[in-house]
């Protein structure tokens, strides 16, 4: 699936589970500030969900955060990669529960950030707030 030039966010995972999101690419998310009843994060793809399967996506070009996800913890099944973003705001922001700044809860001690490329973010390649022991594997970032 290719999607192109939307305004806010783009896709939008709430309580879903078991769906497979594999090989889209969306490019040209706006961020639609005219709007006060947006969030702040707009994120071109959001999930609050763990139980997707999310790989080989490219979110290229968004206004905003590129990926808002829920982040595996490290004795948890693989979930969530390979996937990229370029020329996003931020490329990736990873929490427990894929939730907006301040409204995290944590339950795990080891947070996994794998199976990531982020290249020519203007603010910064990867973001993840957890209280837990980040390990980082197979990531790449390049000119953030």
């Amino acid at each position: 699936c290719v999607i192109f030039d939307s305004q806010g966010r783009t896709v939008d995972v709430l309580e879903a589970e078991g769906n497979e999101f594999t090989g889209n690419l969306i490019g040209g998310m706006h961020d639609n500030n005219r709007n006060p009843s947006i969030e702040s994060m707009l994120c071109a793809f959001h999930s609050s969900a763990m139980r997707n399967v999310i790989t080989d996506n490219v979110v290229a070009g968004s206004e905003s955060e590129g990926w808002c996800v829920p982040l595996d913890d490290c004795a948890g099944t693989r979930y969530l990669g390979p996937n990229t973003a370029h020329s996003c705001l931020w490329g990736f922001y990873g929490s427990k529960d894929g939730s907006d700044f301040g409204n995290v809860k944590y339950s795990y001690t080891c947070a996994l950030v794998q199976d990531i490329v982020a290249y020519s973010n203007a603010h910064t390649g990867i973001v993840f707030q957890v209280a837990a022991r980040p390990v980082v594997r197979n990531v790449v970032l390049l000119d953030n």
